[in-house]
């Protein structure tokens, strides 16, 4: 009795290959904002939009500190505090990862995190 032998390996195991390309495109696609952001080229046109003119800050607290911002046109939150005159002039920036608030002609920005209104209530007064 004869056994025949194992036909050759015509093909080479190809799981190596297969788990490379795959972590490797995981990568790309994780870390593409902060490549994005390092080639001028692929930033495109920044996105502003005027937020108005600091009327009112209050405080609301919490671990993370958080900003309420009123302006003559919008209300909203900031991360961290913020402690600005009134007057001051804001802009919202649209980087690649977030929205950010920030003063407009400086580098002066934080993470912009929800717009409470598009106008303030008329009852609403700050505090004098």
């Amino acid at each position: 009795m004869t056994t025949k032998p194992p036909p050759p390996d015509d093909y080479p195991n190809e799981a190596p290959y297969v788990i490379a390309a795959l972590f490797l495109m995981f990568a790309f696609i994780v870390a593409w904002p902060w490549t994005s952001k390092l080639i001028d080229r692929l930033k495109g046109p920044p996105q502003t939009e005027y937020l108005g003119v600091v009327q009112s800050i209050n405080f609301v607290g919490g671990f993370g500190m958080t900003t309420q911002i009123q302006t003559d046109t919008h209300t909203f939150l900031v991360n961290g505090a913020w402690s600005l005159p009134r007057g001051t002039r804001l802009q919202r920036r649209e980087t690649i990862t977030a929205h950010v608030v920030c003063i407009i002609d400086t580098d002066v920005c934080d993470r912009l995190l929800s717009r409470l209104t598009s106008a303030p209530d008329p009852n609403l007064r700050p505090p004098s």
